[in-house]
């Protein structure tokens, strides 16, 4: 995904919903309990997360930097960090999990996954994930993989396209498991990649994610005992 240097700015903690139905806006809030009992927040990211976003990035490794930006990296521009964490109309939007403070207070930046819209085909969105270390296989990728792909069927995109180092086997696990729909491309060390949302052209957006409703905070706090007493 590609960050310049220099661009204007408009409005920069709010996205502007093209309708009324877009969900995934600063309003956004959702509690998730991961698999190893943490309770995180998910919203989009604004432009106060910039301190977090540079402080989650010193807390990855080389490894998964790598991974992340197809190329080592010992630190991000002011720039960078800037156009990643500020929301830009329908053009571009960051959702973040965090860790969760006392008084629902919002603490580090685990992961994030950034969405951003083609210049030249409206349809087409690039989209990169990313996690630090300790938060990486908790289900977080394939949590985001749908909250991305939700925040752009609401925005009228249809295609999301990716490029991933070609050894990035998890990454191409994640991408190709249902219900994803995705071709890649190996261009020697690096792979470029497109999911098409709507396969079927006979399935409306709404079904196409075949999304389940999500557990209450009561219901995450049973299923987290319910683990506890097992491993006990």
């Amino acid at each position: 995904m590609q960050t310049p240097e220099n661009e204007t700015r408009s409005k920069p903690d709010r996205v502007r919903a093209r309708s009324r139905g877009v969900h995934f806006t600063a309003q956004y809030r959702e509690r998730v309990l991961l698999n190893d009992g943490r309770l995180v927040t998910l919203r989009v990211l604004r432009a106060a997360d910039r301190e977090r976003y540079r402080r989650s990035f010193e807390r990855t490794s080389d490894r998964a930097r790598v991974a992340r930006y197809l190329k080592p990296r010992q630190n991000l521009t002011n720039e960078e960090i800037d156009f990643l964490v500020t929301p830009h109309e329908d053009l571009r939007l960051g959702i973040g999990v965090f860790d969760r403070k006392l008084f629902g207070r919002h603490g580090d930046l685990l992961a994030s996954v950034h969405l951003l819209r083609s210049d030249s085909d409206s349809n087409s969105a690039e989209f990169v994930i990313g996690a630090i270390d300790d938060a990486q296989q908790l289900g977080l990728g394939s949590l985001l993989m749908r909250r991305i792909a939700e925040a752009g069927l609401e925005r009228g995109i249809r295609y999301l396209t990716f490029t991933m180092l070609s050894r990035n086997d998890p990454a191409r696990r994640l991408f190709s498991a249902p219900p994803w729909k995705c071709s890649f491309d190996r261009q020697g060390d690096t792979t470029v990649g497109q999911i098409d949302l709507l396969p079927d052209p006979a399935v409306s957006p709404a079904d196409s994610l075949e999304t389940s409703p999500r557990p209450s905070i009561k219901e995450m706090i049973r299923r987290r005992k319910m683990r506890k007493k097992k491993s006990d």
